[in-house]
């Protein structure tokens, strides 16, 4: 776990790794010469759980040199990459470890569910569009694909996986990378002939907030992933079956730097230069009108509705099962038994949580085994200040 200056919610990152259903784990946070009072927390939580390890690095590097520090300090076979401001179901190591187990992986990632107390960041997941109901091979062409040429795809750099020490060997982070340092260490991950998956279980919650560097594009970001880019082409050659999608991947991130150049150029009122921008690819104003709407949406925050009770009913419950006071009851499917196959997608459902969360302060209730595996989906939104 990488973080800088992230106390408002490391203890709840840090208290979720400890939560976890499968105990026999290190949890080695890198701290990047944080300012806040992030190594206080982060000492007080060791002092009582010796399985934590705090890395106090001199001098911020940044979130790529940061993980490379923890992958170089951490013991475990398995090493798993979680941002301090996320939190994991208490089920999720065990069942990717069960998972890569069951598919022979190398690396295995789940579905990310986005949640935030701002609906228009909140209430969906990652992988949601692909209805996917059992695991899906990750492979580099995919991979390339998912980031600028298929629209069609979710980007797979936002992934967190649980990847096997011996399969990522002498392999790093980029530190010249700011943003885009995932996806360029899992392609070349692909590239170097890991065997890696995605399930389709919406285990990892991934807060949306107004202070996420991934949401912090800019011309210097996006040029240096165009370099990254091309250093992995070179060596690829450039050629065979990922040729195509290299070229069209280098496009995409082009146009991207071209964007970020109009968007420098407008905020500095340099207006002819805009102009020039424009007029060379007149597709850049869609970008700005998509860019518009959506800091309008983010602007609009959801008045706080009051508390609404939820009371989760698992299979074969009885009837009517509502929740002690009343409240709306849902339910839910069976909690998948072999780790990644289910007989529905679980996206929908986590999804609709998030969005209540985000609605509502939740009073959740679970009814059985099946129904406390996904309460346990639910974000925990104590406040309603940390909207994106």
């Amino acid at each position: 776990m990488a973080n800088r200056n992230g106390a408002r919610w490391l203890a709840q990152a840090i208290g979720s790794v400890l939560g976890q259903s499968m105990p026999d784990l290190e949890l080695v946070v890198a701290d990047d010469a944080s300012t806040d009072d992030s190594r206080r927390i982060v000492a007080a939580m060791a002092a009582d759980d010796r399985r934590i390890r705090l890395l106090a690095l001199p001098a911020a590097g940044g979130a790529g040199a940061a993980r490379n520090a923890a992958l170089a300090a951490a013991r475990g076979d398995w090493l798993a990459i979680m941002d301090s401001d996320d939190m994991m179901h208490p089920d999720r190591i065990g069942r990717l470890l069960g998972a890569a187990a069951d598919l022979g992986a190398d690396a295995v990632a789940d579905d990310l569910l986005f949640f935030s107390t701002d609906p228009a960041a909140a209430g969906r997941t990652l992988l949601q569009g692909l209805n996917a109901t059992g695991p899906l091979t990750l492979d580099a062409a995919m991979l390339l694909a998912s980031d600028g040429p298929d629209p069609r795809l979710p980007s797979f750099g936002y992934l967190k996986p649980l990847i096997r020490r011996a399969a990522l060997g002498a392999l790093r982070y980029d530190t010249g990378l700011k943003i885009g340092e995932d996806f360029d260490l899992y392609l070349r991950l692909a590239a170097a002939g890991a065997r890696l998956f995605v399930v389709p279980e919406p285990l990892y919650l991934y807060r949306r907030h107004a202070a996420s560097l991934s949401h912090r594009l800019s011309a210097g970001a996006v040029a240096a992933i165009l370099a990254a880019h091309d250093r992995f082409a070179a060596a690829q050659d450039g050629a065979g079956p990922l040729g195509p999608l290299l070229a069209a991947r280098r496009r995409f991130l082009e146009r991207m730097l071209r964007f970020q150049h109009l968007v420098a150029a407008l905020k500095s009122r340099r207006m002819l230069a805009a102009a020039r921008l424009l007029l060379a690819d007149p597709a850049l104003a869609a970008g700005l009108v998509q860019s518009l709407s959506d800091r309008r949406a983010r602007r609009r925050r959801a008045d706080d509705a009051g508390v609404a009770r939820i009371h989760l009913r698992g299979p074969g419950a009885p009837l009517p099962g509502p929740a002690a006071g009343g409240g709306t009851v849902l339910d839910v499917p069976c909690r998948p038994s072999r780790v990644g196959h289910s007989a529905e997608p679980l996206a929908p459902l986590a999804a609709h949580l998030s969005d209540l969360a985000a609605r509502h302060r939740l009073e959740v209730t679970a009814e059985g085994e099946d129904a406390r595996f996904f309460a346990a989906m639910v974000p925990p939104l104590p406040d309603r200040t940390g909207a994106a």
